[in-house]
């Protein structure tokens, strides 16, 4: 299994705050930048690459709690982990405390340009190096190399050791750095790490394009493909979306039964210890421990007689005498008094003349076989976490601790259609240019896996007029819409312009194989203001025009779809698991795209996977992949694949 930190365990931190000596005595995150206040564009950036957002401020909390709210980010003061300093070391403190994730992502409010990818990269760097620390640096034409130490991603878990370097009076965060593991990670664009120091500044990147409307590529990657996204930027931009949405998403008490797949809208807190009691791990005998201390050196035998039983449902209520035993079944409660347990196979039982039973003093340590009551939960502790999609596993544990209804997100309501006047309708005659609509029973099928609510518009002609009404129909009633077909450049594809006329466009196209003709945004039902923002924010709802070729389309799902309706149903996001295998055939790939090759992996006598490719690669029918297991995932900045080169997969069971 490739090594990786997913998003899901980093939470992003925003360092706030400062004197603002040289800003007009305003805080640099509270400074506005194309309409935003700067710490809502780093938020924005931090948002996708992240599982949760902390801003830490030494002032003003307040507002910036306010400025955080669309990203459900919480608000920590820099003098809740060091009273009396306000240096980034003690907002990186305060973030350490308060995040509840292995990793956290650290940049300053103040630099509005940081990269999308800078989780990605910087996990990648630890991964391979095994550090605990990764901190950004950049090298210039010259080989200059410039450290920003406050953009890195670093464990949690060093908190303590900081806190101790801060009370000893060690304030800078090189030094600090220097103590650790440490991994300099280059970034090509010195750009990208902007920071904005004075109200000039400031000024002077006012006239410069919006960070959030036209986002760079990821450091040190090639060109996109012609005018196409990258499909991680892509990937990341549908979900910052869908996060500044999902608040609208509100919340209902489900029975426990029909909470399968729903996302958690308030936390689990477990009301009672699990197991609720101290409790037998096996069948055996249970005693006080303190006898095997009694017996002495070498490997006597202890001679215990049983003073009763104890059975799950029936348990031992009498004062165990000392020096006895008692009888227990697995999962029966411990007898007060008794904290050992001997497995029932080293036991003789010997009628002497009442019964008793026999072991050496060396078959049992104290405490052995025994469950203690909160040892897998205590009571008050977290039992699940808000935006946990619940499996069946997570409805189990919220029935063990006696929950008949949990609070849940909202089921999306999701409006799909399928556009194209050569599309018919299974049961339809073909004619002699009919095609099957498959693609629309496929998204279906899918959307069903997520638990939303489909309204299912059918087929719509390529007519603009008749475009324009199923959207403007759909749009009130719907959290999201998405089309499949008419998002490429044809003389009868109108989805991108309506996209346009009824909202706006976030990116369209994608630097993928299959899946390139994409288009993604939101749309209104009300007219557009000027500038193509919707005027009402009432009837929005998010768009996604999906690719008409059937495996195009699946993928562009997968990749796109999939992830920012989790997002905006407020779910945690879980990246597919990639799974490292060898190719066993040469494949032809160019870098600039990511490609999705179909293949039929196995594991060998080896352990070892391997994946051969399908012989048919079209992305014109289901059919490539109903003969395939899994895909085979070409990296954007792969080039061509040799028999014997290592590739990753993601196998169809984890994804359809």
């Amino acid at each position: 299994m490739s090594m990786r930190i997913p998003a899901t365990s980093i939470t992003g931190l925003a360092l706030a705050g400062g004197r603002a000596t040289r800003m007009g005595g305003v805080d640099k995150g509270l400074q506005t930048l194309h309409g935003r206040p700067l710490i809502a564009h780093v938020l924005a950036r931090l948002a996708p690459q992240t599982g949760g957002l902390i801003i830490s401020a030494n002032r003003h909390l307040d507002e910036y709690a306010a400025l955080g709210a669309p990203w459900q980010a919480r608000v920590v003061a820099d003098a809740a982990a060091l009273p009396r300093f306000s240096g980034p070391l003690a907002g990186l403190l305060a973030g350490m405390r308060c995040a509840q994730t292995e990793w956290l992502l650290m940049a300053p409010c103040d630099s509005p340009c940081l990269p999308v990818d800078l989780a990605r990269t910087l996990a990648a760097a630890i991964c391979a190096q095994r550090a605990d620390i990764a901190t950004v640096c950049t090298v210039d034409a010259a080989h200059h190399t410039t450290l920003h130490p406050v953009f890195a991603l670093l464990r949690t878990a060093l908190a303590d050791d900081l806190a101790a370097r801060l009370a000893a009076g060690e304030f800078k965060v090189q030094t600090w750095y220097a103590r650790h593991n440490t991994v300099k990670v280059p970034f090509p664009d010195e750009r990208a790490f902007y920071n904005i120091n004075s109200l000039p500044e400031l000024t002077a990147l006012s006239s410069l394009p919006s960070p959030l409307t036209t986002p760079e590529q990821p450091s040190g990657q090639p060109p996109p493909d012609g005018q196409a996204l990258r499909v991680d930027v892509a990937r990341d931009l549908a979900i910052q979306q869908a996060r500044q949405r999902a608040p609208r998403i509100g919340a209902e008490d489900v029975p426990l039964g029909d909470a399968l797949d729903r996302v958690l809208a308030q936390p689990v807190i477990s009301p009672l210890n699990i197991p609720a009691h101290d409790y037998s791990a096996m069948d055996g005998y249970a005693f006080c421990g303190e006898l095997l201390a009694a017996a002495g050196s070498g490997s006597p035998s202890l001679r215990l007689p049983i003073a009763g039983q104890s059975l799950a449902g029936h348990p031992f209520d009498a004062d165990v005498p000392r020096g006895a035993c008692v009888r227990i079944m697995t999962g029966a409660p411990l007898p007060a008094g008794c904290d050992t347990v001997i497995a029932q196979e080293f036991v003789e039982r010997v009628a002497a003349p009442s019964l008793v039973i026999v072991f050496p003093a060396s078959a049992v340590t104290r405490g052995a076989n025994c469950r203690r009551a909160g040892e897998y939960l205590a009571a008050s502790q977290l039992a699940l976490p808000a935006g946990r999609r619940l499996r069946a596993c997570d409805v189990g544990l919220a029935a063990s601790l006696g929950m008949a209804r949990v609070s849940v997100k909202r089921r999306l309501r999701i409006a799909l259609f399928s556009t194209g006047d050569e599309l018919r309708a299974p049961g339809q005659a073909l004619g002699n240019a009919g095609i099957p609509d498959s693609n629309r029973f496929m998204l279906h099928a899918m959307l069903h896996r997520l638990n939303v609510e489909v309204h299912d518009l059918g087929i719509v002609r390529d007519d603009p007029a008749a475009l324009e009404a199923a959207l403007r129909g759909a749009i009130p009633h719907a959290d999201a819409v998405i089309a499949s077909g008419g998002a490429s450049a044809g003389d009868t594809d109108f989805i991108c312009t309506l996209l346009q006329t009824l909202g706006e466009v976030t990116f369209r196209g994608l630097a993928m194989r299959p899946g390139r003709p994409f288009a993604f945004g939101q749309i209104s039902a009300e007219s557009p203001s000027q500038n193509g923002v919707p005027s009402s924010q009432a009837h929005a709802a998010l768009f996604f025009g999906l690719p008409g070729n059937p495996v195009a389309a699946l993928v562009a799902f997968w990749q796109i779809v999939r992830p920012a309706l989790l997002a905006l149903m407020g779910a945690a996001q879980k990246p597919t698991p990639l799974i490292a295998a060898t190719c066993d055939a040469p494949l032809r790939k160019r870098a600039g795209r990511t490609e999705f090759l179909c293949g039929v992996a196995a594991r060998g006598a080896s352990g070892l996977w391997h994946v051969t490719p399908t012989a048919q690669q079209g992305s014109g029918s289901f059919v490539t992949v109903s003969q395939a297991n899994c895909f085979i995932v070409l990296a954007h900045e792969r080039g061509q694949v040799s028999a014997g080169d290592p590739v990753d997969i993601a196998l169809f069971d984890e994804l359809f």
